[in-house]
């Protein structure tokens, strides 16, 4: 793992953070649970993998602009953040918006597979939080699914839409962001201010391998209720 760069983060103490989405998501959680539970509903099964499931409910439909709305908001956040460089973002904001969405799609349509994967006797899977202070963080289920979602859902259009949007545009490097107080994991409190090359994962102390905070890709135990978040830097 490459190591924290101090110098990466120099101003960065009193740094503006991505806007919160949390709130403005529920909403749309709300909606596709709704569509989720029509549509099983009407049948005995639920389509394999999130593609599927997102294509079956009409996500895109559903969801979807409040999804772009998010990750445009977090791209015009990393702009102003970049000063004059910032106007270079604008290439690439298509591409970013698009992977925003995108990441977006995936985690809701995998929550609602998880919905399926309910035990009837209560006993939910879980996932770890490594603050040994903290329970452990249910997953979102569809008697109680909006806050927990809605964040993990936020954080995963968030940081796709940065990283894409500076990939796109030809930025150099990438660094991570916790939250910096007693609910941030061990494994992220680790990453805290890791600077490595746009193209270089993270990679946790549990092996988990991150192209970003709220990676769709990356195992449950490291996005559940993560609010950590990237700055990107032009070389």
């Amino acid at each position: 793992m490459t190591s924290p760069d101090p110098a990466a983060d120099d101003n960065h103490d009193d740094e503006e953070q991505p806007p919160e989405e949390d709130s403005a998501l529920i909403p749309a959680m709300l909606i596709a649970y709704a569509a989720y539970r029509t549509y099983r509903g009407a049948h005995d099964s639920a389509p394999s993998g999130w593609r599927q499931v997102a294509l079956a409910l009409g996500l895109q439909g559903l969801i979807g602009a409040a999804l772009a709305l998010v990750a445009v908001r977090a791209i015009d956040w990393q702009r102003r953040q970049a000063g004059r460089s910032g106007d270079e973002l604008w290439s690439g904001m298509e591409r970013g918006v698009t992977a925003g969405v995108n990441a977006g799609l995936q985690r809701v349509a995998e929550a609602l597979i998880w919905t399926d994967d309910q035990v009837p006797d209560g006993h939910a899977p879980k996932t770890k939080d490594d603050n040994s202070t903290g329970a452990p963080a249910l997953l979102p289920t569809v008697s109680n699914p909006p806050a927990l979602l809605a964040q993990m859902t936020a954080t995963a259009v968030v940081n796709a839409a940065i990283f894409t949007t500076a990939d796109a545009a030809g930025w150099a490097k990438k660094t991570w962001r916790s939250q910096e107080d007693a609910r941030v994991r061990d494994t992220h409190r680790v990453l805290d201010r890791t600077t490595v090359p746009l193209a270089a994962p993270f990679v946790s102390p549990s092996g988990a391998k991150l192209r970003f905070p709220g990676d769709p890709r990356a195992p449950l135990a490291e996005v559940a209720n993560c609010r950590c978040y990237l700055r990107m830097s032009r070389r």
